[in-house]
């Protein structure tokens, strides 16, 4: 979805320390804005990371505005 896919890359642009690959679109919520829950493959920016899946929130305003809200790690 265009939509999820350009609220992501707002909501993470300018993050550091950590890469989020977006996997699968979960689903949304639609509130004064719309949250939106994604599956993501998590790997942070250090030498010899290991790479696990996390369930990334991201809000999107009603302006187009975008922010990265929750990070959940998920253990399999």
């Amino acid at each position: 979805n265009r939509d999820v896919k350009a609220a992501f890359d707002k909501a993470l642009d300018g993050l550091v320390g950590c890469n989020y690959e977006a996997v699968a679109y979960i689903g949304s919520q639609v509130v004064a804005g719309t949250n939106y829950s994604i599956l993501c493959r998590t790997t942070p920016v250090v030498p010899d990371a290991v790479s696990s899946f996390s369930i990334v929130t991201v809000y999107e305003d009603l302006n187009g505005s975008a922010e990265l809200t929750d990070v959940s790690d998920l253990t399999l």
